[in-house]
């Protein structure tokens, strides 16, 4: 995780968009298209997700929460996400609970990592590549 701390925002989205993929999802990059508050499109069977990615040293606050859910809305998805490095504010919690926004924080994603590690047997961002990912 101590990697993952210090990669640039664009790093941190191809090792989410891996780790997705890692686990069933298809993962479509936003990044040049003027994203609306979305970094990717995440689908799996008849759900389509808003994701945004926050790679920071600092909780996450509401504001991460309502662009997710706005990006939602704004790209016909079912659901939204915030995927983060760190932790979120009890007021994005708060919010993320009645706007169908999944949160994945910290621990998450340390377990994801893990599991990348287990099934794969190496590290995220070898092989494997998101839809859309460069």
């Amino acid at each position: 995780m101590s990697a993952v701390n210090v990669m640039y925002g664009s790093t941190f989205e191809k090792l989410v968009a891996s780790l997705l993929v890692q686990r069933g999802y298809e993962v479509g990059n936003l990044r040049d298209a003027g994203d609306y508050g979305v970094d990717m499109i995440i689908h799996k069977d008849k759900e389509r997700i808003a994701g945004q990615v926050k790679r920071s040293k600092n909780k996450i606050v509401r504001k991460a929460v309502n662009d997710a859910v706005a990006g939602m809305k704004y790209y016909n998805c079912t659901k939204a996400m915030v995927v983060t490095n760190s932790s979120f504010t009890e007021d994005a919690r708060e919010f993320a609970r009645g706007t169908e926004c999944i949160l994945i924080d910290r621990t998450i994603l340390q377990q994801w990592l893990d599991s990348f590690k287990v099934e794969s047997g190496s590290q995220p961002g070898g092989t494997r590549t998101a839809l859309g990912a460069p």
